[in-house]
């Protein structure tokens, strides 16, 4: 077990909701020493892999009026100033809202530095064809994420 445990969520089959997958399964390729899974849409799954990791990095495609491929890079502490209302998950559930059933139903996890790395998407509609600058952002995201393993 490794200090950093890495989680991607988004749909494979949703278009640029696929990014995180993508990046996850770069950095595995890459051999990064942490643990890293793929929840597809369903953080509260981070429950059946968490095993008292000091820092979580979510990886997850985020919605914003900003350009398609900006990169975030945001503390759970910071959620609240950085997330409400300039950028939102592609899920039902907005990420904040998970984490923070997620911390109250699990102690450790409450404990877990909580970091996400999200990247604007241009869209997310049925269909793998990722966005050709999101594409261009992988490696740039692969480096950001490596940089932030413990």
């Amino acid at each position: 077990m490794y200090k950093t445990l890495i989680l991607s969520l988004g749909s494979s089959i949703m278009s640029d909701d696929a990014i995180g997958h993508v990046i996850t399964q770069n950095l595995i390729k890459k051999k990064v020493k942490a643990d890293i899974i793929q929840l597809d849409t369903d953080i509260f799954k981070l429950n059946l892999f968490f095993n008292n990791h000091k820092r979580i990095i979510i990886v997850d495609a985020i919605q914003s009026s900003e350009s398609p491929g900006t990169i975030h890079v945001i503390s759970y502490l910071d959620f609240e100033k950085e997330i409400n209302g300039k950028i939102r998950g592609s899920h039902f559930l907005n990420i904040k809202e998970g984490i923070e059933l997620l911390r109250l139903a699990n102690s450790k996890i409450a404990e877990a530095e909580i970091i996400l790395v999200g990247m604007v998407v241009k869209k997310v509609e049925l269909g793998t064809d990722l966005t050709p600058i999101l594409i261009k952002k992988i490696e740039e995201v692969c480096n950001i994420i490596i940089n932030l393993v413990i």
